[in-house]
């Protein structure tokens, strides 16, 4: 396959897509916000919770989430979340629609918070529904696709696996030197579930954000750190892939490809 690079979201009469061949590093880096962007909204979309609801009651301020419990915040989500259905004749699920609407909750908050501007849509001029990745440039080799036709939890789980590829390979193309300072942040907080963590994460982050925004390409390399930042804590504030296997354990979720730290060929 030539060097290329192309994602495309066709998706209820609106379209986002951007293709190059041959690739640069700067086309790299727009597909992968691109395909970051429009692959986590969708996952949220097509998730079981009432996303609209959600997303005005979350907090605006990430300060706004010291001083309350996880507790208090599914409590409140708990309504807005389908109920999970259980078949005894299939394995049970390890996690239920509730975590899905606390992940689009921090979501919402982290949008909010660091002021992301919506997707730009346009209508559609391709046949083909679909949202689809791409590429094959310097070592980084992946096609991922899901039909925007398929079952609600199968176009959740392929937007999950494209998020997932574009997040473990996003600062190779945005700016390397993202991982010294990520790392760094990181390096003093062990990895593990626990909400008052975040929040210690929350307090502690904004030097470090500071300086991630003054690189290259540094608006989407701070969204980038936080994505990380929540989901370190055990709370993404995106649908993972994890997530998607626990919650419908009938689905295989292959295990994300990317580059996990290190560098791209030159």
């Amino acid at each position: 396959m030539s060097e290329l690079v192309s994602f495309k979201a066709v998706f209820q009469g609106r379209q986002a897509k951007f293709e190059a061949s041959p690739p640069t590093d700067k086309d790299a880096a727009t597909v992968l916000s691109l395909a970051l962007a429009v692959s986590r909204q969708l996952a949220f979309e097509n998730s079981p919770f009432n996303a609209e609801e959600i997303a005005r009651i979350a907090p605006r301020s990430f300060d706004d989430l010291q001083g309350v419990s996880i507790g208090d915040i599914e409590k409140r989500l708990a309504p807005l979340a389908e109920k999970p259905v259980i078949d005894e004749t299939k394995k049970a699920p390890s996690a239920t629609p509730l975590d899905l609407a606390v992940s689009y909750y921090f979501g919402a908050l982290v949008d909010k918070a660091l002021g992301v501007a919506p997707i730009t849509w346009s209508k559609p001029s391709d046949p083909q529904r679909i949202v689809r990745l791409v590429a094959n440039y310097a070592g980084w080799q992946v096609v991922k696709k899901v039909s925007s036709n398929a079952p609600k939890k199968e176009i959740v789980a392929g937007c999950a696996g494209i998020f997932a590829s574009c997040k473990n390979k996003a600062a190779d193309f945005l700016d390397e030197g993202y991982y010294a300072l990520s790392q760094d942040f990181f390096s003093k907080y062990p990895e593990r579930k626990s909400f008052s963590r975040l929040q210690e994460m929350l307090h502690d982050a904004p030097a470090t954000a500071h300086k991630i925004i003054q690189l290259s390409n540094g608006v989407e390399l701070r969204k980038l750190f936080y994505y990380s930042l929540f989901e370190r804590a055990g709370y993404p504030c995106f649908i993972s892939t994890e997530q998607v296997g626990a919650v419908w354990p009938e689905l295989k979720i292959p295990k994300p490809r990317g580059n996990y730290g290190g560098k791209k060929k030159k």
